[in-house]
C-alpha cells in the first residue's frame, strides 16, 4: 500500500473535525453569501502592501469579483513594532472603504511573511512572534475563542466546494519556526508531519499552496530569500507532491514582480508557482529562470485565478497578473498539467 493511501484511510476523518474552515473577514457583513460549500470559481491574491501608500488598488481587485481574496505575505510593513502598534498598522487596511468593499464580495484568507510578522527575513528567533500571530489572526477576522489561536504557527487546511468540485488550499508559514539557512530549517518538524498528512489525506480535485516566499527559483542569497536556502526541506516537498494525484499551484509573493513558473517534479510531473508582487510597490528584476512561462511583470500587480469546473473531472485552470493600477490583464496564461517536459 502507498503511503498516501494510507494516510487518506486514517486521517482523512480527523482532518475533516480538526482544520479549521474558512471564516469571514472582520470586513465582512453578515449580508456576506455563505460560499464555502458551493465551488471556488475566482481566486484573487496579492502581496507587499505598503499600508502608507495608496490603496486604489482594492477597487480594481474588488472587480475583479473574486470570490476569495488570499493574502501572500508583507501584508502590511511594520519593522519590530509591538503588538499593538502592529495591530494600528493593520488597523489602516481594515478602515480602508475599498478593502471594506472587498470583504463584502469575498472571503479573506492568507499568509504572513517578514514584514508584516517581525522584520526583514526573520524568524524564529522573534521574540514577538505569539503577539504577532495573534494580531494577524484579529486582522484576518478569526473569533477569539477560535482554537487555532492557541497554535504555533500560521499554519492550516481550508477547503472550498463539494465532493467532484473540491479544492484544498494549504497555508505555510515559513517565518515562525524558520532557522538561519545552513543552521536549522525552515518549517518546523510540527508543521512538516502536519503536511504531509494534510496532503496525503486530501481529497480534493485540486491543491492550493500558499507560501510567502519562492519555492522553485535558485536564486537567492544577498537578503533574498526562497526554499532554495533549504535545499533538503524543497527536496522533501518536491517528493511530496509528486506523490499526490492531485494538481499543484503554488501561490508566492515577497520578489517585488510577478512571474509564472512550470517545472517538473521527480518522475515528470507539472508544477506551477504562480508568484504576485507587489500591490503598492515593484521593481521587476528578471531574474534567471529557465522554468518560466512567458516574461515577468514589473508593474504593481494582484494575481487573478479562474477555475472552469465544466471542463472535465479536473478544473480548466485560467490564471492572469492584474494591474494593480488599472483593470488591464498583464498576463493571462491557461495552466497546463498534461503537456511533457
Amino acid at each position: 500500500m502507498q503511503r498516501r493511501d494510507f494516510f487518506r484511510g486514517a486521517t482523512a476523518m480527523a482532518f475533516a473535525t480538526s482544520i479549521p474552515q474558512l471564516t469571514l473577514s472582520s470586513t465582512a457583513s453578515s449580508m456576506t453569501p455563505n460560499i464555502s460549500s458551493r465551488p471556488l470559481r475566482r481566486m484573487a491574491f496579492g502581496s507587499c502592501n505598503r499600508q502608507s501608500r495608496n490603496q486604489f488598488h482594492w477597487r480594481y481587485i474588488a472587480s475583479s469579483q473574486p470570490d476569495l481574496w488570499y493574502w501572500l505575505g508583507d501584508n502590511i510593513y511594520a519593522e519590530y513594532a509591538s503588538p499593538n502598534e502592529r495591530a494600528d498598522q493593520y488597523q489602516k487596511i481594515l478602515n480602508h472603504p475599498d478593502y471594506q468593499r472587498l470583504g463584502k464580495l469575498a472571503r479573506i484568507s492568507g499568509v504572513w511573511d517578514d514584514h508584516d510578522y517581525g522584520g526583514n527575513n526573520v524568524g524564529i528567533d522573534y521574540e514577538e512572534k505569539g503577539g504577532s500571530q495573534q494580531v494577524f489572526w484579529d486582522f484576518l477576522g478569526k473569533d477569539p475563542f477560535d482554537p487555532i489561536r492557541e497554535q504555533e504557527g500560521i499554519f492550516r487546511l481550508e477547503s472550498w466546494g463539494p465532493e467532484g468540485q473540491k479544492i484544498d488550499i494549504v497555508s505555510l508559514d515559513v517565518r515562525y519556526f524558520k532557522e538561519r539557512p545552513g543552521q536549522g530549517g525552515l518549517l518546523g518538524e510540527l508543521q512538516w508531519q502536519w503536511l504531509e498528512e494534510t496532503l496525503f489525506a486530501s481529497t480534493a480535485d485540486f491543491i492550493i499552496i500558499g507560501t510567502g516566499i519562492h519555492l522553485t527559483s535558485r536564486i537567492t542569497g544577498l537578503g533574498l530569500e526562497g526554499w532554495n536556502q533549504y535545499p533538503e526541506e524543497r527536496r522533501r516537498l518536491y517528493e511530496i507532491l509528486a506523490q499526490l494525484d492531485q494538481d499543484i499551484l503554488v501561490l508566492t509573493g515577497d520578489r517585488h514582480m510577478a512571474e509564472i513558473i512550470r517545472r517538473p517534479l521527480p518522475g515528470g510531473k507539472a508544477l506551477y508557482e504562480i508568484m504576485s508582487s507587489g500591490l503598492t510597490h515593484s521593481v521587476g528584476v528578471r531574474l534567471p529562470e529557465i522554468y518560466r512561462v512567458g516574461d515577468i511583470v514589473g508593474e504593481k500587480n494582484f494575481g487573478l485565478l479562474e477555475f472552469d469546473w465544466d471542463s472535465g473531472s479536473r478544473p480548466k485552470v485560467i490564471a492572469s497578473i492584474q494591474s494593480a493600477e488599472s483593470v488591464d490583464s498583464l498576463s493571462r496564461h491557461v495552466l497546463d498539467y498534461t503537456s511533457e517536459f
